[in-house]
């Protein structure tokens, strides 16, 4: 059986040919992840955030109110994190996006270390527990200790960017000795 030149170099380098194949192979049930449509998936988390999400008695003078608390903190976050709309989606349910929201606030509070300012999702009941939210939110966001906190985050990210990104070392300044003053003929003279 004679071996074309192709298999042969692939052979000596250890290279598999079906990696190199653009045609899918058969895969066993196990090599194989599934993953549903990302719609879907967006699907089950709003529906888990519906079973999460609190129901009370909200004005919308209330809502904007931790609405603003919240856009506030998220601020801190950097220029990528989006803003909330504290809008009623449901009428007696607290919006989902304050939801989302408080629970990322309180989860960057607990790697923080700053448990005082923890929000509990249940208690949301009424416009006053909004207001007293609010409150927590709107001092968390003035928090020096949370801020240098997000500040250290936001530096550990950056850093292997800025190490790849090192500046190219500069050609080395002319010094000015005597055997660089020389021209090249009479270097080559003095050798000899």
């Amino acid at each position: 059986m004679a071996i074309r030149p192709r298999q042969a170099e692939m052979d000596a380098l250890g290279v598999d040919p079906k990696m190199l194949s653009p045609m899918k192979e058969e895969v066993s049930v196990e090599e194989e992840v599934i993953l549903p449509p990302a719609g879907e998936l967006k699907e089950k988390f709003d529906e888990v955030m519906g079973v999460i999400t609190p129901e009370g008695d909200y004005s919308e003078t209330a809502l904007m109110t931790i609405g603003q608390a919240i856009n506030q903190a998220l601020q801190l976050f950097g220029p990528d994190a989006m803003p909330i709309d504290p809008v009623v989606e449901e009428e007696g349910m607290l919006p989902v996006s304050i939801v989302k929201a408080i629970m990322m606030l309180n989860k960057a509070q607990e790697d923080a270390g700053l448990s005082q300012y923890i929000v509990n999702i249940e208690d949301l009941t009424n416009d006053r527990s909004l207001q007293q939210a609010a409150g927590k939110i709107m001092a968390l966001a003035q928090n020096q200790t949370f801020k240098s906190f997000l500040a250290q985050l936001d530096q550990g990210f950056s850093q292997p960017e800025q190490s790849e990104k090192q500046p190219v070392s500069q050609a080395p300044q002319q010094m000015s000795s005597p055997m660089e003053q020389m021209s090249e003929d009479e270097l080559f003279m003095r050798r000899m």
